[in-house]
């Protein structure tokens, strides 16, 4: 970066809101991983979208990111969507998810390096679900301005994260 020059933020992919929730949960970033999940399904990315939508419109992801509800709420909404199996098979990891980012200690997850918060992510809340889907979060998080910043610009994608 050139002395003087503030780096702007990269333009966010989503319009998922990562900003506070009144019930103190990380929904946003819920809804991001769940978004990531989908995208990573041998499906078109419209159709991996278009369920998103459908999922989150019917409140389904929130009432589980909140515990208010559970994956069957997430999969009987995916059902009523008309969800591609190969979509909806994607959703069993959101158990984990919600478990993984209840026990996170999301202080933690605000590191400077993009590679540290792969792992720490992939270590604490996604364990080997994502691939592909993990740099989408990262790089939706650094846009938010709530991200890793450093070495992500580098990363193309994320192999084994070593």
């Amino acid at each position: 970066m050139v002395a003087g020059r503030r780096r702007r933020r990269p333009q966010r992919q989503t319009e998922i809101s990562l900003g506070a929730h009144p019930s103190g949960k990380p929904v946003g970033l819920f809804r991001l991983l769940t978004l990531a999940t989908l995208l990573e399904a041998d499906a078109p990315a419209a159709e991996a979208r278009a369920l998103f939508r459908s999922l989150d419109e019917s409140g389904a992801l929130e009432a589980m990111a909140t515990g208010e509800g559970g994956l069957d709420g997430v999969l009987e909404a995916a059902a009523a969507a008309g969800a591609a199996p190969g979509l909806a098979e994607r959703l069993v990891h959101l158990a984990r998810y919600r478990r993984g980012l209840e026990a996170a200690d999301l202080v933690t997850l605000r590191v400077a390096d993009a590679r540290a918060l792969a792992r720490a992510l992939r270590d604490q809340v996604t364990g080997a679900t994502l691939g592909a889907g993990l740099l989408l979060v990262l790089q939706e998080l650094r846009a938010a301005g709530i991200g890793a910043t450093e070495g992500l610009d580098a990363v193309a994608w994320l192999p084994g994260l070593d």
